[in-house]
């Protein structure tokens, strides 16, 4: 059977651990060309290292998806690095307890929506016309605490990934028409280190 992903260009947000890393590097490995995005510079280079294991090399970009012109610069990089985009992964996210009572309680429902839901509806803005063009698919981490509440003093991450489920849906009601597929995946806790060490 024919590698579908095999030379496919994909972003996948928040890659430099846990769900993202983990996307990665079975993206790599199955043959798909990953632009590999985070905060930390270090991590970035750790995964980079282990995509490089298992398949080819990714295009790794620090980037803070919270501001506008980072989020501009990564799909402006990627499509100059490789010419084309197929698909969308955006896993960056946010996961903070605070409770309605707390001074900061606002504060944060603004990171969490800023992370978890805004980033999101901008980088699919900015990229929806490359994967028009690609007939390409979205693919968004949501989480069960988008479906219903999974915790005490959670409500600015349920929050946020209910909104992003329910944007999902909407996206995918638009695009249809312009064969893009968009989906969601709603994983429930998961570790979110690597050990990973690569070799000398």
């Amino acid at each position: 059977m024919e590698n579908c992903l095999k030379n496919k260009v994909v972003i996948v947000t928040g890659s430099s651990s846990g769900i993202g890393e983990a996307i990665a590097v079975e993206l790599v490995s199955q043959g798909a060309k990953v632009a590999i995005i985070g905060r930390r510079e270090h991590k970035l280079k750790l995964v980079a290292a282990r995509c490089e294991l298992v398949g080819k090399k990714t295009l790794a970009i620090r980037a803070d998806v919270t501001k506008d012109d980072d989020r501009r610069m990564i799909i402006k990089r990627t499509i100059k690095h490789f010419g084309k985009l197929n698909v969308l992964v955006n896993c960056a996210g946010v996961a903070k307890f605070i409770s309605i009572l707390s001074n900061e309680a606002i504060e944060m429902f603004d990171e969490a929506l800023s992370i978890n839901l805004r980033s999101i509806v901008h980088l699919v803005h900015l990229s929806a016309s490359y994967l028009i063009a690609s007939k390409g698919s979205i693919n968004n981490i949501g989480s069960v605490g988008g479906i219903a509440p999974i915790a005490s003093e959670k409500f600015s991450y349920c929050i946020s990934k209910a909104a992003l489920h329910h944007f999902t849906k909407c996206l995918a009601l638009e695009l249809a028409s312009k064969n893009v597929r968009v989906n969601l995946i709603a994983p429930g806790p998961v570790r979110t280190y690597t050990r990973f060490k690569p070799t000398t």
